[in-house]
C-alpha cells in the first residue's frame, strides 16, 4: 500500500518528520490520547488507509492519525 502525493510516495515504514508545530493534532499511547506535536519530531509510517484518507505515524511512543493534504 503506498499514496502518493505531489512528486512524493510514502510507503508503510518510511522515516517522516513533522516540520510544524501542531498543537490540535491528537495522539494515543498506552491508550491514553493527548494533543500537541512538535517541529523536529520523527517517527514511521505504520498504516495507510487510502479509503479514509488518512495515514498513522508512530512518533516515539506516540500514535497519530493524520489526514492527506
Amino acid at each position: 500500500v503506498h499514496k502518493t502525493m505531489g512528486e512524493k510516495t510514502f510507503y508503510i515504514g518510511d522515516k517522516v518528520m513533522q516540520i510544524v508545530n501542531n498543537y490540535d493534532l491528537e495522539w494515543e499511547k498506552n491508550g491514553i490520547g493527548g494533543v500537541g506535536v512538535f517541529n523536529g519530531d520523527i517517527g514511521r509510517i505504520t498504516e495507510i488507509n487510502t479509503y479514509t484518507e488518512t495515514i498513522e505515524v508512530q512518533i516515539k511512543y506516540l500514535r497519530l492519525h493524520m489526514l492527506f493534504y
